[in-house]
This record gives structure tokens, C-alpha cells and sequence, in this order.
């Protein structure tokens, strides 16, 4: 197989199974090192797997630290841990500052935007 090409001239509709399984198959072309002719899919697809693409992939942390000294795994482990600690006491403490804010009634906001947000969060009925 010298290259890979898609033909999806035939179909009329498609869903987030096809965006997969194109990604998969990609996934494996790019191991062998086959050029890809991606003109034959649909004009929405090739968009979509353009913007997968652009977002690297997350790295599988075990992966990454097999290579390190167990030193140096429990300062990256005390790392990650400091900083979410860090993300979650700040978020504590500006929702209190908030909360303070509201029950001194000096909270800047909109009743209807809390309405909508209220109405937003609740139960919905389908239009159909």
C-alpha cells in the first residue's frame, strides 16, 4: 500500500462514529508513514479532524515517569499535588469572597440573568 485515500462520495449522513473511526485509521497511517488523501470525506469531517489534530494528545503520566528516579517521580507527584491544592483553595476562597459579597448585598449582578441561570439548570420540557 503505497497510499491511503478516502471515498465518501455515497454518503449522505454521518455522526461522530465516522470522525473516529477516521481518526483511528489516521492514527495508524501516520505509524507506517503513509500519506493520507483526505479530499474524498465530507467537507464537516475533514474540519473536524483538522481541530483534533490541532490539539496535541494528552501524555500518559505513568509513561512519562517510568524514566525517572523515584525522587524524582515524588517531587513531580508533590508538584501536581501542590498546584491542585493551590487551584482549589483559590476557588474556595473567591467563591466565599462572593458569597460574602451577596450576603452584605453589595453582589453585582442581574436578577435575570440569575433567573436564567436558575431556569437554565432546572428540569426541561421537549418540544416535541
Amino acid at each position: 500500500m503505497s497510499h491511503l485515500a478516502f471515498d465518501a462520495r455515497q454518503t449522505t449522513a454521518w455522526d461522530s462514529g465516522l470522525v473516529t473511526f477516521v481518526l483511528r485509521v489516521l492514527r495508524a497511517k501516520w505509524r507506517r508513514e503513509l500519506p493520507a488523501d483526505r479530499a474524498g470525506l465530507p467537507d464537516g469531517v475533514r474540519r473536524l479532524i483538522a481541530m483534533a489534530e490541532a490539539v496535541p494528545e494528552p501524555t500518559n503520566r505513568a509513561h512519562r515517569r517510568r524514566g525517572l528516579s523515584g525522587l524524582a517521580r515524588l517531587g513531580t507527584s508533590a508538584i501536581t499535588t501542590a498546584a491542585a491544592v493551590q487551584g482549589g483553595l483559590a476557588f474556595l476562597g473567591e467563591s466565599l469572597l462572593a458569597l460574602g459579597a451577596l450576603v452584605r448585598r453589595r453582589a453585582r449582578f442581574r436578577i435575570s440573568d440569575l433567573l436564567l441561570v436558575v431556569q437554565e439548570c432546572g428540569p426541561r420540557r421537549s418540544a416535541s
